[in-house]
């Protein structure tokens, strides 16, 4: 083939794929569309919502751009089923050019494993409106500083004085959104400045001015009242365990987070341990031992995975937990020997940073509460960076593609069926409540929404403070009584 054939052939290769990047977002908004609005998004979306706008969230949080975008979005549910679906697209189309900017395979096991994590932290994420804002559009964030500074994790790096400004800004508006993130952006950033200035010889401008951004943004969070509150403890909404972290930590990693940020994650472990067998075949000249040990670490993980997944017990509580705890361990620390073997030899660094980054995460996590499956969203999105680095160097192209578009085509339609199924149930529900209040009757009987393990707070349930912000929302009366059964 001609040099002039290959170029036809690429920009045609190009176009197909910016074709197939559009439908996927068309459709993906269409989804998004029939998520509702459900728990804290009826509060942002009322008065209560202005009312935290009006005294600058003080005391409430320092999430300010977090919380300006969940009181945009939960006024307009067109443009929120917009960013929401740009949002998801961009992460795919970020992993992507992280990875292989050429191999658009990766962009469809992206969103193949965007579209088959847990039910509950989808619910808590990408459904829920306000876990939207607070969880996944850090994500993206993270994802573009990944983009951003790549380079530096390889042999070769050259810093680009364009990306100064787009840094700052990045490093100061991802660090106004969630805690864990803005500790991440401080603390990763430092350390991949340190690490560019040790390998190559410079200190990267670019990412000073994230650094500079990052602690900006951090320091106007953490400035807020509601800090000082959850650190003495005098607020019910967060609270940070100051008295035996040490065996708190404990208690959390062996009672709850095995299993939320690991062992839940079925798909992705279920790719991530056969990827890696697979890489390692591939490798040559690997000790049999360790390939049979990471047989032996990714047979426990889809033990722990399916334990998990089906609420199975295994005999007993404790033997369950152990089995997570050692799947959990046994994956951390097979990534980690993966990591540093990819290091030395092929002098490639980004696996490091990948694993280093989702313990950053993890971390502040074991020191405030509450923690629950929406705070999985950002460590997951590593994990699917980290399968999808493994994937590229050991999978075709092709047969990525043959296997992911069919996949996200049948995971589509499944969570179409559900949430249109939500959607006219909600529809119905309203206009239920509707005819009752213009009939003028005090008292209206509507059903729970269906599928609850696919949404967080859907029901107004009554005499609490969810019926109360469901009548503002809404504008039904507030002497209205909505008993939802």
């Amino acid at each position: 083939m001609s040099a002039t054939s290959r170029q036809v052939s690429r920009l045609n290769g190009k176009r197909l794929f910016g074709l197939q990047v559009f439908a996927a977002f068309v459709l993906l908004a269409i989804l998004s569309y029939l998520f509702p609005f459900t728990g804290d998004d009826w509060a942002w979306g009322s008065s209560i919502g202005l009312q935290r706008l009006e005294s600058g969230f003080a005391n409430y949080n320092g999430r300010y751009v977090g919380n300006l975008l969940v009181l945009f979005l939960t006024r307009f549910p067109v443009i929120k089923a917009i960013i929401t679906s740009l949002t998801c697209i961009g992460i795919a189309l970020a992993i992507n050019k992280i990875i292989a900017k050429d191999n658009h395979s990766l962009f469809w096991l992206s969103l193949l494993l965007i579209l088959a994590m847990p039910s509950d932290v989808r619910a808590q994420t990408i459904v829920w409106t306000s876990g939207f804002t607070n969880y996944v559009v850090p994500a993206f964030g993270i994802m573009l500083y990944v983009l951003m500074f790549k380079g530096s994790l390889k042999a070769e790096y050259r810093q680009n004085s364009k990306l100064i400004i787009p840094s700052v800004c990045l490093g100061f508006v991802n660090s106004l959104i969630m805690e864990n993130v803005s500790i991440y952006n401080v603390g990763v950033s430092s350390a991949l400045l340190l690490f560019t200035r040790a390998k190559h010889g410079f200190w990267d401008k670019s990412q000073v001015a994230f650094l500079f951004g990052a602690i900006a943004g951090c320091g106007l969070m953490f400035s807020n009242g509601a800090y000082g509150l959850a650190l003495s403890s005098e607020t019910g909404y967060q609270t940070i365990n100051t008295s035996g972290p040490v065996a708190t930590a404990i208690s959390l990693f062996w009672k709850r987070y095995t299993s939320l940020f690991c062992c839940d994650n079925l798909v992705l472990n279920a790719l991530v341990a056969c990827i890696v067998i697979a890489f390692l075949a591939r490798a040559g000249k690997v000790p049999p031992a360790v390939i049979i040990t990471a047989a032996a670490i990714g047979a426990l993980l889809l033990l722990a995975s399916a334990l998990a997944a089906f609420g199975i017990t295994l005999i007993t509580t404790k033997i369950t937990r152990l089995v997570f705890a050692l799947a959990t361990v046994g994956l951390v620390a097979e990534l980690l020997a993966l990591a540093v073997h990819l290091a030395r030899t092929q002098n490639d660094f980004a696996m490091l940073f990948y694993v280093c980054s989702m313990l950053a995460l993890i971390l502040p996590l074991f020191v405030v509460s509450p923690v629950g499956p929406r705070n999985v969203f950002p460590i997951y999105t590593f994990g699917i960076l980290i399968c999808c680095y493994l994937w590229n160097k050991t999978l075709p192209d092709r047969l990525t593609s043959r296997i992911a578009i069919p996949a996200c085509a049948i995971l589509y339609a499944a969570l179409v069926v559900i949430y249109a199924t939500v959607h006219f149930a909600e529809t119905e529900r309203l206009a239920q409540i509707q005819a009752a209040v213009e009939n003028g009757e005090s008292t209206v009987r509507v059903e729970k929404l269906p599928f609850p393990e696919d949404l967080w707070n859907a029901n107004p349930t009554k005499g609490t403070e969810l019926e109360k912000r469901y009548k503002l929302f809404y504008g039904f009366p507030a002497d209205l009584d909505i008993l939802c059964e």
